[in-house]
Order: structure tokens, then C-alpha cells, then sequence
């Protein structure tokens, strides 16, 4: 790329950050008695929901993450209204017990009495305060659904429409086959943490569909697009699903913009400019809260980073890495092991005569690295990804999406509708 065109994602991503750090200082600035009524009413009805009510096999599929949603309401009431700057760094919360978070927040947002030291959060950036401070000024938690429910079905549709006019009906049948086999239409909307990644990723797919061809073929377009997508997981979410904002956007972008001997360099070169704008983004909150506050969030952040990949505090506690891969290599007994490879060689071998020959198993090899996305951040975030995997199992939806659009676009014969579609 020449210096220009590099300056050009760089300038892009500081501009984001600079935008970034407004909106905190803007919503935080919202006067809390605009949202109190609806957020209080948010919070009794996390508590009251209904989906418990459900049979358990479904509702492990579908069910909330009431616990974060909770949170998510405790950091919007939280704010300190006479020390605004000091809020949006540091992001303080009333918690007491984890165990009894939502109860105590409940009880807290009614009679308005705390005993307890408040908790800092800075190490987030905590960006899914601005729409949902936005929504809380005129909405409880119902509204929010319906909302939430109205804005995943419109760039649901625009994101299918777009993947099958201007990619490949494969990928669209792909991604369709992924979101439904996670649930993912009737789960994002119904709660306010797993929405923003699924907004993300559907927008991400979008901007891929819609950068024409001549310029997607310019290598400073994805990485400024594959910048900000990554820049914007970083402000918005809460380490729920990032990798979903990741594999499915860049899996359509390699297929439409990139060229059939480079499609596994341009892959790896937008993984890493994903991974550079959300890196860079995080660690901006850490230095700007820092400076603003002179609390050291980078140390907190650090330590936090650490526990997260290593599974160990620096007590000599925690869950360990070790363990848990240990525990996971427990349930690989040679009979299933036996099994697992007789059914990849005999996928293999049907794939192998189904396609026609092995050079069509190769040209979209490409997009089993994309369904190795999700493992490897597993491996990398283990302890996250072990003690919350009642919802992290969803980022699943990559490996789902990319396995069904390899088998899909090898087994098809070439077709001008199915592969590589016009686009303006």
C-alpha cells in the first residue's frame, strides 16, 4: 500500500476513538432521572422473566443473559452526576454479591440505599451505554426487545438480500443454516448484551456487500472496514461473542473481493487489521481513563487479561488452563475418537466424489480457517470462554457458517448464480 493509503485506516481508527471517548462523555452527561422510571422498571422485570418458564432444553438455547443485562442497567444508574468525566473512565457499579446481584440491584434502584464500597469497571468501554441510555429515556425492557427484535429483522433481511444478489446464494444459505441452528433470531433480541455483536456482525456483512468490487480489491478498504469493525466490537461489547463480528463479515469479503490464489493472504491480513482496531480500541480506554482519573486501569486490566488466558489469579487460585484442557481431553475416549475420524474421512471422501476432483476441495479451503476462528479464541480466552460458555457456545455460528458454506460451494457445480454474483 503507498504511505497515504495507510495513513488512511489509521486516521480512521483514531477518529473513532476520538468519537468514542465523546459519546461516553455525552451519555454519561444525560441527567439520570430520564431514565431512572424505565431502567428500574427494567430491572424488576429482569428479575420477574418468564423464560425460566420454558422447558429446559429450549430455554438452554434461547435464555438471556439476565445477569449482564442486570449489570448492564446497574452502570447506567451508577453514574456519579456530579463528576461526569471521572464516571465514563471509571465506570463505577453497586455490587455486593454476584450470587445476589440482581436482587440486591433491585432492591438498591428502589429504595436508593447503598452500604456497599462501589466497584470500578473501567477496564470496558462500556459504548452499549449510549444506545441503551437513548432507549431508557423512553422505554423499559420490553420496548428495548421489540426494538432490539424490529432492527435484528431489517439487517437480517437487507444482509440475505445483499449475500444473494451480490455473493453467493451458498453463503446466504450458509449464514441462514448458522443463525438457526444457534437460535441466535430468537435469542439476540431478547437480550441487550447479545445483541450488539449480532448487529455488528449483520453490519459488518452489509459493508462487505456493498463496497463495490473495483474497490474492494484495494487492500486499504478491508483493513480500514475490518479497523472499525473490530474498533466498534471493542466499544460495544462485553467479551460476549467479538469472533462472530469477525469470521462472518470477513468469510463474505474474501469470497467477493478476494481472488482465487490470494484469498487465504487476504484472509490473514483482515483477521489481523480486525485485531489491530479492537486491540488498539480496548487499550485506548485503559490509557484515557488513566490519564483522566490517575487510577491505574491498565494494571486492572492486565491482571484481568492475564486470568482470562491463563485461568490463574495471582493468588495461585482460579481455574487454570491446564485444567480445563484437561478436563475437555477427559471426554475424548478412544471409541469417540474413532468415530469422530471415521466420519471426517468418510465426509472427506464423499465431498472428494461429490465435487469431482480435489482441486475444488482446495479452492475453498480457505473457509476452513474461517471455522477455525472460533476454536482458536476459545483456546486463547479459556477461562472466559469455560465459565461463561452457557452463552459463549454461540460463537460456534462461524465454525457452523463456514463449514456449511465450504460444503456448499464445493459439492455445487460451477454456476454464474452461485458463486461470484455481479455487483454494482
Amino acid at each position: 500500500m503507498r504511505k497515504k493509503n495507510i495513513l488512511i485506516p489509521l486516521a480512521a481508527l483514531m477518529a473513532f476513538i476520538a468519537m468514542a471517548l465523546l459519546l461516553m462523555l455525552t451519555v454519561t452527561a444525560v441527567p439520570r432521572s430520564a431514565i431512572r422510571d424505565n431502567a428500574v422498571a427494567t430491572i424488576d422485570q429482569i428479575d420477574e422473566d418468564a423464560f425460566h418458564r420454558i422447558p429446559k432444553p429450549i430455554y438452554n438455547v434461547i435464555k438471556p443473559d439476565s445477569f449482564t443485562d442486570c449489570l448492564m442497567c446497574t452502570l447506567v444508574l451508577s453514574v456519579d452526576e456530579d463528576s461526569i468525566v471521572r464516571s465514563a473512565m471509571l465506570n463505577p457499579m453497586h455490587l455486593r454479591s454476584i450470587g445476589n446481584q440482581i436482587a440486591d440491584t433491585r432492591q438498591w434502584a428502589h429504595d436508593g440505599r447503598w452500604d456497599y464500597r462501589l466497584t470500578n469497571y473501567g477496564r470496558y468501554w462500556h459504548g452499549y451505554q449510549v444506545p441503551l441510555t437513548a432507549l431508557l429515556t423512553v422505554t423499559d425492557y420490553r420496548g428495548i426487545r421489540l426494538v432490539n427484535s424490529i432492527l435484528y429483522l431489517i439487517f437480517l433481511i437487507v444482509a440475505l438480500t445483499l449475500a444473494w444478489q451480490r455473493c453467493s446464494p451458498a453463503m446466504s444459505i450458509a449464514l441462514i443454516v448458522a443463525l438457526v441452528l444457534t437460535a441466535s433470531p430468537i435469542a439476540a433480541p431478547m437480550s441487550m448484551q447479545y445483541i450488539g455483536c449480532h448487529l455488528i456482525m449483520l453490519a459488518g456483512v452489509i459493508a462487505t456487500l456493498i463496497i463495490p468490487l473495483k474497490s474492494g480489491e484495494k487492500l486499504y478498504v478491508g483493513s480500514t472496514l475490518f479497523i472499525i469493525i473490530g474498533a466498534i466490537t471493542a466499544f460495544i461489547d462485553f467479551l460476549t461473542l467479538p469472533v462472530i463480528t469477525l469470521g462472518v463479515p470477513v468469510a463474505f469479503y474474501v469470497e467477493r473481493h478476494g481472488s482465487d490464489k490470494r484469498r487465504f493472504r487476504l484472509f490473514m491480513l483482515l483477521c489481523l487489521a480486525w485485531a489491530f482496531g479492537y486491540g488498539v480500541t480496548w487499550a485506548s480506554k485503559w490509557l484515557l481513563a488513566g490519564f483522566f482519573t490517575n487510577v491505574d486501569i491498565i494494571g486492572d486490566a492486565v491482571k484481568t487479561a492475564k486470568y482470562r488466558i491463563s485461568g490463574e489469579l495471582p493468588s495461585g487460585k482460579g481455574i487454570k488452563a491446564s485444567a480445563i484442557f484437561a478436563h475437555y481431553a477427559s471426554k475424548i475416549t478412544p471409541l469417540r475418537a474413532t468415530i469422530s475420524m471415521a466420519l471426517l474421512v468418510g465426509t472427506t471422501i464423499m465431498l472428494r466424489i461429490a465435487a469431482g476432483s480435489w482441486q475444488r476441495l482446495r479452492d475453498n479451503a480457505w473457509l476452513l480457517a474461517v471455522a477455525l476462528l472460533t476454536p482458536a479464541w476459545f483456546c486463547v480466552i479459556v477461562q472466559h470462554s469455560y465459565i461463561h460458555r452457557f452463552f459463549t457456545w454461540r460463537a460456534i455460528l462461524v465454525t457452523i457458517f463456514a463449514i456449511t458454506a465450504y460444503i456448499v460451494l464445493t459439492v455445487k457445480k460451477e454456476n454464474s448464480s452461485w458463486h461470484h454474483a455481479t455487483a454494482t
